[in-house]
């Protein structure tokens, strides 16, 4: 289990273990929690650097995944499920294929997106997103797994175009099924 607690420098971030609540890190913009990493954004001198949480002293408990260039959105947006999915400046969604940073080179992303939406909702399988029209359309998507070639990013299948959403939430129990209930009927 972690947790934040923000101030004007940032987030520091607590892990619960054997000794109660533990600091991990501090001055983070953000964080993600994914099935089984815990993942931030801290400025960097001229970049973003995304880290993953590795609980080694060796690498100081925090690996770098990725620098990311400031553009018109200030900070990255990140979201952890079952995997890492990043929104980029220029509206981008990549998936983080778990090769770190070796030095300025992060080798670990493959592009999964480049329409206009309100950024990665990670769920247990997938990834899915909110894409927003210049006339304002909006429509909820699922990434199937094909990533893009060139300029091409065909790897998704549309899954709602209800106007009013506003929101989406992904957890680990498939839409139409109860927890306790089991299949919708």
């Amino acid at each position: 289990m972690a947790f934040s607690n923000s101030d004007f420098y940032g987030e520091a971030l607590y892990l619960f273990g054997a000794n109660g609540w533990t600091q991990i890190d501090g001055g983070a913009l953000s964080f993600a929690v994914g099935a089984n990493s815990l993942y931030d954004v801290l400025p960097d001198r001229k970049n973003y650097e995304i880290r993953q949480y590795t609980g080694s002293p060796i690498t100081y408990n925090w690996q770098t995944i990725d620098y990311v260039k400031p553009g018109l959105d200030p900070i990255p947006s990140i979201a952890a499920g079952g995997g890492l999915y990043e929104r980029r400046a220029d509206n981008s969604t990549w998936e983080y294929t778990g090769t770190p940073c070796n030095g300025t080179t992060c080798p670990g992303w493959v592009k999964i997106d480049n329409h206009n939406s309100l950024g990665p909702v990670a769920g247990s399988n997938t990834v899915y997103q909110i894409r927003v029209t210049e006339r304002e359309a909006v429509s909820i998507w699922q990434y199937t797994g094909t990533p893009c070639s060139g300029r091409v990013c065909s790897g998704w299948v549309q899954l709602d175009d209800n106007p009013n959403t506003k929101s989406i939430v992904a957890g680990p129990v498939p839409f139409g099924f109860s927890v306790s209930a089991g299949p919708a009927r």
